[in-house]
């Protein structure tokens, strides 16, 4: 695969390695250039027939291999076996991988035993840390709720785990509408797994170090080529002459004039400083002014064409510029075709007979709560008000307004914590009847966003109606 990527001639043979594929692979964040490690990619593939067995063990198939391989077991405790097939050899090698990344999200907790089972939302260790006699580690975990109620017994969990456990157990949300205790995928906010997600957690992408540099290259505003380009001269894989007699090739390069000279040690040091100093416009500007530089170096090397500097930094400027226009309007054009996919930017009263309502949330780590405001409308008049401390916002801090929409219009359902509040939340809609949920952003927001964060200041519940409060003057 290296051979091809750097190949030159039409079947990707010839030319020099200029890196290794573990490094391409690596996402662009990172330094690479976020091509797929196919060993790993495979894994998550078969990752997701294990998540089948493991989510759904009543089905064909998975019957199939249960009489087979694990008739007294279940998949998580399945072992390799005599005689084993292909297939089960290579659904073994990834079991461990999503046992590790797999939690219990608890229904009525009548299946899940207290010491033995996968469920406690914790990334590293899944599994009860308190010391417990035999009875009370073989009970279920129904157990530790309130009988005939389905909300934890505080007095009993505090009193049986240790500090650790027991913020892990109350901060799992139960639900009555949700009976049957279903596995869930961690390393997914949906809980579902995905083989983007499975892949993404065996290459450690979530504490994959990245450097700054690399996300503004891959975020200016210029053509994909004076990209690649920066990526591969901050890299220091161009075929320049110092890299082309490291790799021992017989070259014929001359020196150009047009080369970059500085007093930074390397092309990417160089760099850094350059766009630590700038802004993102004049950033676009320095990236077409370096990709026309080595373009006209090639042009001295191999056709010995020479044009002044002036012309030079001219021709990058008017690049940039035409591609500019050209991006204006493509996105005038998409944003009068597509403007209701991507929310509204400006806040619109609601259509005669309907009450609208825009919240927004605030957390505030430091304090260990969060806030939420709303504001409700209708053409008569306004209603504002404000609550705080919630105690279960732990599961929901960080979500995306936009994935929490998308689960709300969805017609999925999300087996982890975070399922059980939107159906909560959409039993709470059905039940009144008559009601539509919208994205919009921030800008047409600006109400519920203030209200939110100043929530975090205040000790009780709030309430303005009609006259809004003159801290919220300005955003109305």
């Amino acid at each position: 695969m290296n051979s091809f990527w750097w190949g030159s001639r039409r079947e990707g043979r010839g030319g020099i390695r200029w890196m290794k594929w573990n490094l391409l692979c690596k996402p662009k964040t990172a330094g690479g250039i976020g091509l797929k490690n196919l060993h790993d990619f495979n894994v998550a593939m078969l990752g997701k027939q294990v998540w089948k067995l493991l989510t759904n063990p009543e089905s064909l198939l998975g019957q199939i291999f249960k009489a087979r391989y694990f008739p007294r077991t279940s998949i998580v405790e399945a072992v390799l076996g005599h005689n084993p097939s292909f297939v089960w050899r290579s659904l073994l090698a990834t079991k461990h991988i999503i046992v590790r990344s797999s939690r219990i999200q608890v229904g009525s907790g009548q299946n899940t035993l207290i010491g033995s089972d996968h469920w406690l939302p914790d990334a590293d260790n899944r599994f009860i840390s308190t010391s417990l006699n035999e009875s009370i580690a073989s009970a279920p975990v129904s157990s530790l709720m309130v009988p005939g109620q389905r909300r934890w017994d505080y007095d009993a969990v505090a009193d049986l785990f240790d500090t650790r456990d027991r913020n892990l157990i109350l901060q799992i949300p139960l639900s009555s509408r949700r009976e049957k205790d279903v596995w869930y995928w961690m390393a997914d906010p949906h809980g579902l797994y995905t083989v983007r997600s499975c892949y993404r957690l065996l290459n450690n992408y979530v504490n994959t170090p990245t450097s700054g540099i690399w996300r503004k290259i891959w975020s200016l505003e210029v053509p994909s080529k004076v990209k690649v380009f920066l990526w591969r001269a901050t890299q220091n894989v161009l075929p320049t002459t110092d890299n082309l007699i490291w790799k021992r090739v017989e070259t014929c390069w001359l020196t150009s004039s047009l080369g970059l000279i500085g007093p930074q040690p390397s092309f990417l040091n160089w760099l850094e400083l350059v766009f630590s100093c700038c802004n993102k416009k004049m950033c676009n500007l320095i990236a077409m002014m370096c990709w026309r530089i080595w373009h006209r170096r090639n042009e001295k090397v191999w056709n010995n064409k020479v044009c002044s500097v002036r012309h030079v930094l001219n021709s990058a400027g008017n690049y940039l510029f035409q591609r500019q226009i050209a991006r204006q309007k493509s996105e005038v054009h998409n944003a009068t075709c597509f403007q209701g996919c991507h929310g509204a930017i400006c806040w619109t009263p609601p259509q005669l007979g309907w009450l609208k309502c825009n919240v927004d949330a605030a957390t505030f780590s430091a304090q260990g709560k969060m806030s939420y405001g709303g504001s409700f409308a209708t053409l008569m008049g306004f209603l504002w008000q404000l609550a705080v401390h919630l105690s279960w916002v732990v599961l929901v801090q960080g979500m995306l307004k936009r994935l929490v929409f998308k689960a709300l219009t969805a017609s999925y359902s999300c087996p982890n914590g975070y399922g059980l509040i939107l159906d909560d939340c959409l039993a709470f809609a059905k039940s009144i009847g008559d009601i539509e949920f919208s994205f919009v952003r921030r800008s047409a927001n600006t109400a519920a966003h203030v209200t939110a964060r100043v929530g975090g200041s205040l000790s009780s519940f709030e309430e303005w109606n009609h006259v809004p409060p003159p801290w919220l003057f300005t955003s109305l």
